[in-house]
């Protein structure tokens, strides 16, 4: 064999390395990639998931704040002391209905 020959042997084994590594490469690119999309579905529905609970925790933390502020009016203080504890005002008169027996 001549000089030239072992050369274009070698250049062509070479070739086939360098093929062969840039195959592997591609392939191993293409899983990471279809993992990463998986991976990227999966948090965009967890995504989804949270902020509908911010939602519902910002609508939550809303309507406390209007309990809140109703519970500090004189009017909630009155409907309290009727309701619960009974009371009338001083001209008022109160009827009770009797149990059936």
């Amino acid at each position: 064999m001549g000089r030239r020959q072992r050369n274009r042997v070698k250049t062509k084994k070479g070739m086939w390395v360098v093929v062969v590594f840039a195959v592997v490469i591609c392939g191993v690119m293409a899983v990471n990639q279809h993992q990463l999309k998986k991976t990227s579905s999966a948090l965009e529905v967890q995504q989804e998931q949270l902020q509908d609970k911010i939602k519902a925790a910002k609508a939550k933390s809303t309507q406390l704040d209007n309990q809140e502020t109703y519970m500090q009016t004189d009017k909630y203080v009155e409907e309290v002391a009727r309701e619960k504890l009974g009371m009338v005002k001083d001209d008022e008169i109160l009827f009770k209905a009797r149990d059936k027996q």
